[in-house]
């Protein structure tokens, strides 16, 4: 999983200095719009303002400088705690972010920042279960797409295949594109639960409904060439090519299933098309020392095996 804690610039509410102030309304009587506020409140907010400035620019030491100063002001605001649990996660403190967010979730046991944040930090530290332990707590309607994400990734972790299942598809409610780990976890998923049959029409549906986008098409690929549909992986990639433009890696991943199919001179002509930046790209330079090597052009295997920095002779 990415690695993202919910971090975010603290809101600050705009605080009136000085004296309360009055508006006429319509039948002339006089309301007030600003409270007086006690100099405590401002200097909260004047550390907080000071801290979203460090964090804007990535001076994290200032920013948790200036956050600490208003929690020292007021310790029970729960912004603030995550605020600094999480900087303090950023940099690799787990101790203090432990410290910090255990204060909020002290003060309010339901808020999902919280529980998301202390989940985070110990999945981060590979502890599932107790990272597990606080995901759990989130209710069902305060699920977002990022708590549903650690509570995939968590599931997986923990073999909870059941969950996992329930949990992807209400991540593809969001109909937003995933991560290929992702994809490839919830096949996996389904093959652990029994429901293999289900692997295909979600690919299908998953083309159809990202047809432009190159990694969703790499990986339906891929998914024919491990099952030996080296025709559907070709016509996938080629339809892709001729709407989109046949990228260098589209043109690769055309090398390859030519190649499994023995046709090593298309192969090759798929690779000649990709761009001059590409040429020496590894696996590009991979690719071709396959196919020469498979055609018996050793010499041309061995140079480019140079090229990679890797004697022929080592190799073989």
């Amino acid at each position: 999983m990415k690695k993202i804690w919910i971090c975010a610039v603290i809101a600050v509410t705009v605080i009136f200095v000085g004296c309360t102030s009055t508006t006429t309304t319509q039948n002339g009587n006089l309301i007030p719009t600003a409270k007086q506020v006690s100099q405590k409140q401002k200097d909260e907010v004047y550390a907080l303002v000071k801290g979203n400035n460090y964090l804007r620019i990535g001076e994290l030491n200032e920013a948790i400088n200036q956050y600490q100063i208003a929690y020292n002001i007021n310790p029970t605001n729960i912004e603030t705690l995550n605020q600094i649990g999480v900087l303090y996660g950023e940099s690799g403190n787990f101790s203090k972010s432990q410290d910090y967010l255990n204060k909020a979730y002290v003060l309010d046991k339901t808020n999902e920042e919280t529980l998301y944040n202390l989940s985070y930090l110990y999945y981060i530290q590979k502890n599932y279960s107790v990272a597990n332990s606080y995901i759990i707590q989130i209710q069902p309607q305060d699920y977002s797409k990022l708590i549903l994400k650690l509570k995939f990734a968590l599931s997986i972790k923990n073999q909870n295949y059941e969950v996992s299942y329930g949990t992807f598809n209400t991540l593809l409610k969001y109909n937003d594109v995933l991560s290929p780990t992702e994809y490839n976890q919830y096949i996996i998923v389904l093959k652990k639960i029994g429901k293999s049959s289900e692997v295909y029409p979600f690919l299908v549906t998953l083309n159809k409904t990202f047809s432009n986008n190159e990694a969703i098409t790499l990986y339906f690929a891929d998914y024919f060439i491990s099952n030996g549909a080296y025709s559907n992986a070709g016509a996938l990639l080629k339809e892709y090519g001729l709407k989109n433009g046949y990228t260098d890696a589209i043109l690769l991943k055309l090398s390859i299933v030519t190649y499994d199919q023995k046709n090593y001179i298309q192969a090759l002509n798929y690779l000649s098309l990709v761009s001059k930046s590409g040429q020496y790209n590894q696996e590009i330079l991979v690719q071709k020392i396959a196919i020469y090597t498979a055609m018996g052009q050793t010499q041309k295997a061995k140079e480019l095996k140079q090229i990679l920095g890797v004697s022929y002779e080592s190799t073989n």
